[in-house]
């Protein structure tokens, strides 16, 4: 019911989950390239559709799971990698204010609105890795990598709340920065709550199972 719009999230969700033992496999067997050389055709074969916005989450997801790799084996990258990904990363933040100067149907049918986030990505990814280690030296940094912990375990409920309170504050015609500046801590507050809930549910749930588990074996 939403006209032109892709509703890509869940459906990308789904295929990435079914592709992921594939990608850990590829991983694991040191073929990445193969993996890599596959997204690139299936993205190219996205041109001009609407789909664009959930491929271009692809690449970006499988440079997550080799970098995550890459720490569970207490691999090191060398200088090289990092200087490509630090001056690729850059780049593409430099470029965002000429590249958004396109017309829009090429923006969205070609991926240019997510395009430059993929290949910064791995740029953010390892330079906020660097700068939490050099925030853990000290006790204040410690501290402050214990709050961005704290949101970020709960980043995906809070998330959820926002997107819904903005959505229904925009369609009550609600506007101006105090009044977001309070939906803002609003959405946090009840993200927080909901994670909390839901951690609660799932432990409720696991002892349970647990507890059967334990009468079935005793019978």
């Amino acid at each position: 019911q939403t006209g032109n719009q892709f509703n890509w999230y869940v459906p990308a969700t789904v295929v990435l989950y079914l592709l992921s033992p594939l990608f850990f496999d590829l991983i694991e067997q040191r073929k990445t390239h193969w993996a890599m050389a596959a997204l690139i055709l299936v993205y190219v074969s996205g041109f001009r559709s609407e789909v664009m916005m959930a491929l271009t989450r692809f690449p970006t997801y499988l440079l997550g799971m080799w970098f995550g790799a890459k720490y569970a084996r207490r691999e090191t990258l060398s200088r090289r990698l990092l200087g490509v990904c630090y001056a690729v990363g850059i780049a593409a933040m430099a470029a965002v204010p000429f590249v958004f100067q396109l017309p829009r149907w090429i923006l969205w049918y070609y991926g240019c609105y997510w395009n430059l986030f993929v290949v910064a990505a791995p740029f953010w990814m390892l330079g906020i890795t660097r700068l939490l280690e050099f925030q853990e030296r000290s006790l204040p940094g410690k501290w402050v990598n214990r709050v961005w912990n704290f949101f970020g375990v709960r980043s995906f409920e809070i998330y959820l709340c926002h997107l819904a309170l903005y959505d229904s504050c925009l369609k009550l015609g609600i506007r101006g920065w105090v009044p977001w500046i309070c939906i803002a801590v609003a959405g946090t507050l009840i993200g927080i709550a909901f994670h909390q809930a839901v951690v609660w549910c799932q432990r409720r749930w696991n002892a349970r199972t647990d507890s059967t588990s334990v009468t079935r074996q005793m019978m």
